[in-house]
């Protein structure tokens, strides 16, 4: 269940960051930053991290504190994004 909510809050990020890059391409956090250099792989790797975090907490190998905390950080990631996103869509 957490896999497929973290999928959700990817694929919302994902939707919102195009919409903005097509409405606000001079929002500096919608614009190309220091990073690869290529926006949308930038984006990919972005919400590819965090989901890989939280599909690696489901191995039941790991010890608990360990799940918890991939867990953790992988929502932490995510959550920070879908709130800059909803900040730089909401305020101009």
């Amino acid at each position: 269940m957490m896999r497929y909510a973290a999928i959700a809050v990817s694929l919302f990020v994902a939707v919102i960051n195009v919409h903005l890059a097509a409405t606000r391409p001079v929002h500096p956090l919608v614009t190309m930053r220091r990073g690869i250099g290529i926006p949308w792989l930038e984006q990919l790797i972005l919400l590819a991290i965090p989901n890989i975090l939280i599909f690696v907490s489901a191995n039941e190998d790991l010890q608990v504190s360990t799940r918890f905390q991939l867990a953790a950080a992988g929502w932490i990631w995510l959550l920070v994004q879908a709130g800059l996103a909803l900040y730089v869509l909401y305020h101009p």
